[in-house]
């Protein structure tokens, strides 16, 4: 029987086979890095923006908390509590938390603002003492020089507090406030180069609670890159007016 023989040619990639495979590689790592690049992005923007909005309910919290117990007397025709200061950037007030007939206990002055921080950060800071905060208007703005501030939210860039009568009208007499609506705006720690952020804030100042004939609405109107909230809420100080 006659023997038959196969020969196998070991065959290769071509020059432009393997340079073809190469780009194709390429293409669709560079694919997959945008990809991942994207969602890298968008997830550190939503954490950016749920720590935001974390920061303003939590300082709402606090305020708010405070605020309703503002001007609380055990025995309220004494009128040894009350609102002392009713800025729209400064809220003072007394209340009588221990409930034994004055103010001078620790904790029964309290006062809320805004700060710039040592390390530079904008702050929303409480004080609170068992006598007189000091209180002085510097550059246009309300802040307390004594004592010191406790810092309640970091990067807090507006705060305001608007008041109403009890018919709802707006008022700057402290002994007159019944309502304290409070607006906050925060933004986030780092501006990120790829987002520009133009928009205009309107606090309560500039709503359905603006009185034209007695107060100028403000604005907060915003030109970089830094990623903001704001949240407002109505505060009904149920201790004053009893």
């Amino acid at each position: 029987m006659p023997t038959i023989k196969f020969q196998l040619k070991n065959q290769g990639f071509t020059l432009v086979e393997l340079l073809l495979a190469m780009v194709i590689s390429s293409i669709i790592l560079l694919a997959l890095f945008v990809i991942f690049q994207f969602q890298q992005r968008h997830y550190s923007n939503q954490l950016e923006v749920t720590d935001i909005q974390q920061n303003i309910r939590a300082a709402m919290n606090i305020i708010s908390r405070d605020v309703r117990m503002a001007g609380f007397d055990v025995d309220p025709s004494t009128g040894v509590a009350q609102i002392i200061n009713a800025k729209n950037d400064l809220f003072y007030f007394t209340s009588d938390i221990n409930e034994d007939g004055d103010t001078d206990d620790i904790g029964e002055h309290i006062a809320y603002d805004t700060y710039i921080a040592a390390d530079g950060t904008l702050t929303l800071g409480r004080t609170s003492s068992n006598s007189t905060i000091t209180v002085l208007q510097t550059l246009g703005r309300w802040e307390v020089t004594n004592p010191s501030h406790q810092p309640v939210a970091q990067n807090i860039e507006n705060l305001e507090f608007f008041y109403l009568d009890e018919n709802g009208n707006a008022t700057t007499t402290e002994n007159s406030v019944r309502t304290v609506i409070i607006s906050i705006l925060a933004r986030s720690d780092l501006a990120d180069p790829k987002f520009s952020n133009t928009q205009t804030y309107n606090p309560a100042s500039n709503l359905a609670y603006y009185n034209t004939g007695t107060l100028s609405g403000r604005s907060w109107v915003k030109n970089d890159n830094y990623r903001r909230r704001m949240q407002t809420l109505r505060v009904e100080c149920r201790n004053i007016g009893l």
